[in-house]
């Protein structure tokens, strides 16, 4: 039986995808409606407060976790696109879809230290 790095991809998959279906409501939610509308104290919202938090070791968690997991989860599913679509060579889409994935969180990371 051949060995493959498959789960590991479709565990990415899962998470960004839940991270997605989980976070992205509740920042559209504020962003598009609490904001605007003044529903919430502008105070909290602040580009110092924001700071603060992301400063930590647990904002920092939750930043790279929002911004990579579904970053990977776009990727792997533009990928089985290109798949089904049969559209291309399979080895060559993978390296550069998950490459370009493996560098959105490099980068991530690094920023995330740097800031």
């Amino acid at each position: 039986m051949k060995r493959t790095n498959e789960p590991v991809f479709w565990l990415l998959f899962a998470s960004g995808g839940m991270t997605a279906a989980m976070v992205l409501p509740a920042v559209l939610i504020v962003l598009i409606f609490l904001l605007p509308t003044n529903l919430t104290d502008a105070g909290a919202f602040s580009y110092s407060r924001i700071s603060e938090l992301s400063n930590g070791w647990f904002g920092s968690l939750i930043w790279f976790l929002v911004i990579t997991l579904p970053m990977w989860h776009a990727l792997h599913r533009i990928l089985h696109l290109t798949q089904d679509l049969k559209f291309g060579f399979k080895p060559f889409f993978s390296w550069l879809l998950y490459g370009f994935a493996c560098a959105v969180t490099v980068a991530t990371l690094t920023l995330l230290f740097v800031i």
